[in-house]
């Protein structure tokens, strides 16, 4: 019998100044049941410590690089990006990780449908420093679905309409051909356009690729760190040095600056996706009248998050009521829940440990794990953990592939 070829994946993990995460990134990665891949670690001007962690890892998978300035977000990732040579290339941040058989997984499905782009699941991980301080060190375990075809149209215009990035095929945590990244550098001289490099990837990769394959199978550790940016944007109390960096990383005095003249200057995590979404509304979609940025789904994005952080909550009911303003929307259209509301909420109540079984209402059972008393310390911990809860995915995927048509 004819041995199946290795698929070749790159892995890159941009980083800065996160020796803890990234070792346990690292871990966690150098862990992978599979031989042809190789790791890239893109450092931003980093301390010696970061070095330090990679040698310690001694895995001949990794590849070091480091920028001799601090750069931007999105250019640190393009140069990460820059240094991969695999035919699938996927990017994690450096509190994220893959479980061992992710690899093994991947390739069977390249080579089951050679789709161009291959979307996964999370199980997600919260540190112990989360700014989500109720789920600190708790694993979320994830459930596997049918996997099915995607097609992107459909997708950019639903996340154009109501701002949930997380059905976009990002490269973040997912698997992207070097053809597709090749056709956007091609016309752009770049891969990353923007600012906000998971949600700019995945509305590119959309744009570039008339369908992905969504797998709906959990095969990554979605991590959320206490130095995490996005983790900063959603907690604007707590996250407030992390802002002031990311302003600094750019260039800029403000966060003002950075944010396109359509919408508020705000840190609020909803403008800085909104940002994205304008931004690449006048590159790829100015001629569609089917694309539009939607004014009234910011604000509910913006209501809804109400309830990451009370301790903000005058400053983002300030930003509210200024982009109504803006479009002169009556304040009368819609309704601001109330501080009492938001304190009271089941998304923010505090004191009590999560573990156990989760039924939800379709049936799909999800594991909460409370690391602590598990003896999880990072995300390699979690990655063992959730590998050891859940099936072989290959199996599954091997079953499923046919009866679902997606082969």
């Amino acid at each position: 019998m004819t041995k199946q070829k290795q698929t070749f994946f790159s892995l890159f993990v941009p980083t800065r100044n996160r020796p803890r995460t990234l070792a346990s990134c690292l871990r966690c990665l150098a862990d992978i049941d599979y031989d042809n891949y190789e790791i890239i670690v893109m450092d931003n001007h980093g301390v010696d410590e970061v070095k330090n962690v990679v040698d310690s890892i001694e895995s001949d998978k990794i590849k070091y690089f480091r920028s001799d300035k601090l750069l931007p977000m999105a250019e640190n990732f393009e140069a990460a990006l820059s240094h991969c040579s695999g035919d699938y290339i996927s990017g994690l941040g450096d509190d994220d990780g893959f479980l061992p058989s992710t690899l093994k997984v991947m390739n069977q499905v390249v080579q089951d449908t050679s789709a161009e782009i291959i979307k996964v699941r999370y199980h997600q991980y919260f540190w112990d420093d989360s700014l989500f301080e109720s789920n600190s060190n708790t694993l979320y375990t994830g459930t596997y679905g049918t996997p099915r075809w995607i097609p992107s149209y459909d997708t950019l215009k639903n996340f154009y309409n109501n701002n949930d990035y997380s059905y976009l095929p990002m490269i973040y945590k997912n698997f992207i051909s070097k053809d597709v990244i090749a056709r956007v550098k091609k016309d752009h001289g770049r891969y990353f356009l923007h600012a906000i490099p998971d949600v700019d990837s995945g509305i590119v990769n959309a744009a570039y690729c008339e369908r992905f394959l969504d797998t709906q199978l959990p095969l990554a550790i979605n991590g959320d760190s206490g130095k995490s940016t996005g983790c900063a944007h959603y907690f604007r109390s707590k996250g407030k040095k992390r802002i002031k960096e990311w302003v600094k990383e750019h260039g800029k005095k403000d966060y003002g600056e950075l944010i396109h003249s359509s919408l508020i200057p705000s840190p609020s995590v909803t403008i800085a996706i909104g940002d994205s979404m304008v931004r690449a509304k006048e590159l790829l979609f100015s001629n569609d009248s089917n694309i539009n940025v939607s004014i009234p789904g910011l604000l509910n994005s913006m209501m809804g998050a109400l309830t990451n952080d009370p301790d903000s909550y005058a400053v983002n009911v300030k930003d509210i009521n200024a982009l109504a303003d803006k479009y002169k929307i009556p304040r009368s259209s819609f309704k601001i829940p109330g501080k009492q509301e938001i304190v009271n909420s089941q998304n923010h109540k505090r004191g009590r440990r999560n573990k156990g079984a989760l039924v939800a209402p379709d049936g799909k059972v999800t594991v909460m794990v409370d690391g602590f008393v598990a003896g999880i310390e990072g995300v390699d911990g979690a990655a063992r953990i959730s590998e050891a809860c859940q099936f072989d995915m290959l199996e599954v995927w091997n079953q499923l592939k046919t009866k679902a048509g997606v082969c």
